[in-house]
């Protein structure tokens, strides 16, 4: 079983590890220790991933205070450390037509989640930024 994984900073300094979907896709996930949940995806990635949307939204914190509106997805399946799980995920609302407020990547590299605290409980995560570490974000299983 693997007992670390291993991520880097990207350009604009955010913490980014891969992470293996059930159905074998692997996605960039961006750690955010300032999300308490699973995973957080968009409205567009999960349709791309096949994940399904929720049935209603509601509203949940967000860094900073900010609301975000979100539902949740049950029952989706993914690795952590090479072993298979499945679990309740939140999935942002689609944008309202015409809103100017949605916010359009054209950079490829743009993670598809965000992975918050609740993935990372029995784990170590480690950051660093000083330039030249080979593998500067690492998150370590501990033993329980």
């Amino acid at each position: 079983m693997t007992k670390i994984l291993r991520g880097y900073l990207d350009i604009h300094g955010r913490a980014i590890v891969g992470l293996k979907l059930g159905r074998g896709e692997y996605v960039s996930a961006q750690v955010d220790t300032g999300f308490n949940g699973l995973l957080l995806f968009s409205s567009s990635h999960a349709l791309e991933l096949d994940l399904g949307l929720p049935e209603e939204y509601d509203s949940f914190p967000g860094a900073g205070g900010t609301a975000v509106l979100a539902g949740e997805v049950t029952d989706v399946p993914y690795y952590w450390f090479d072993e298979y799980r499945t679990g309740t995920i939140l999935v942002s609302a689609p944008p309202a037509p015409g809103s100017l407020t949605h916010r359009i990547s054209l950079d490829e590299q743009e993670p598809m989640a965000l992975l918050g605290t609740r993935m990372l409980r029995g784990c170590h995560l480690s950051m660093h930024f000083w330039a030249g570490t080979k593998f500067p974000v690492k998150i370590r299983k501990l033993n329980r």
